[in-house]
């Protein structure tokens, strides 16, 4: 899924994922949840903070079965989240814009000046037909 969204970012709108939820008020911070996760995206802190990585969660649920408070929910998120920008790729399109935008002043430039030579060139013939 992240290899499609990272190739195709606006593949995103398209995609419904869910992720467990953590509601702190109900949490006891007792690592079942960290536990039973098979990829490892929910964390523990030491201060007691659960965390979720979303682009780690395939969504299982396996989380929310085991928390003993109730504390997990399985929510919906944008899938948009899992797109990692590409720095790179960044400043290349950048430059191919800015490159683009060169080119098209640069040919609405030429074309402004050959329609003059046209202009002074039509004037010359209308200018030799009435002598």
């Amino acid at each position: 899924m992240m290899g499609a969204l990272q190739h195709a970012p606006e593949l995103a709108a398209n995609v419904t994922l869910k992720a467990p939820v953590v509601d702190s008020s109900l949490c006891s911070m007792c690592g079942d949840c960290a536990n039973a996760c098979p990829t490892h995206a929910i964390d523990v802190d030491k201060e007691g903070t659960v965390s979720v990585q979303n682009p780690y969660c395939v969504g299982c649920g396996a989380c929310v079965v085991v928390c003993p408070d109730g504390a997990l929910s399985m929510e919906a998120f944008d899938a948009s989240e899992l797109v990692i920008p590409d720095k790179d790729a960044e400043e290349l399109a950048r430059q191919k814009a800015k490159a683009k935008a060169e080119a098209q002043k640069y040919l609405a430039t030429g074309k402004d000046q050959l329609n003059k030579v046209g202009d002074a060139l039509e004037r010359m013939g209308d200018d030799k037909k009435s002598q």
